[in-house]
């Protein structure tokens, strides 16, 4: 997949993938996407919450610029995991499947967990040997 994006007016980053996660959290529902470029390193994140211009939405896209501006300077995954994992709220929200989620940016943390374990779930997949099987 081709995508143009802004980083500098004239570069053009070729994406290999994007991947969305949706949570309900105590101030709305949350979306979140990661978006890859081609080497399969994160190209940036995104986050929408609840309503556009509420003060959680505005803090949440704060946190979510110093996350891209971290990984943009290399700062590992599972530093910015870590930095981020108790960011909570007094209050939580429990789905029908028994996540649960205390905060807007709690959401950012469990989006990250997810794809780093899909991540590293793909990578051992991909350096297995294929198994032949034998005809008799």
């Amino acid at each position: 997949m081709r995508m143009m994006t802004s980083n500098s007016y004239d570069e053009e980053i070729i994406v290999r993938g994007s991947y969305s996660f949706k949570y309900l959290t105590p101030d709305g529902n949350a979306t979140i996407f990661i978006v890859e470029k081609e080497d399969g390193k994160i190209e940036r994140i995104d986050y929408f919450i609840g309503k556009a211009g509420s003060s959680v939405a505005a803090w949440c896209h704060g946190l979510v610029e110093f996350i891209n501006f971290a990984i943009e300077k290399g700062i590992s995954l599972n530093d910015i995991i870590n930095k981020i994992s108790n960011i909570t709220s007094g209050t939580s929200v429990r789905t029908v499947s028994g996540m649960t989620c205390r905060s807007g940016p709690e959401a950012i943390f469990l989006a990250l967990m997810k794809y780093r374990g899909m991540i590293n779930k793909s990578k051992a997949i991909s350096y297995e040997k294929p198994r032949i099987r034998q005809r008799h």
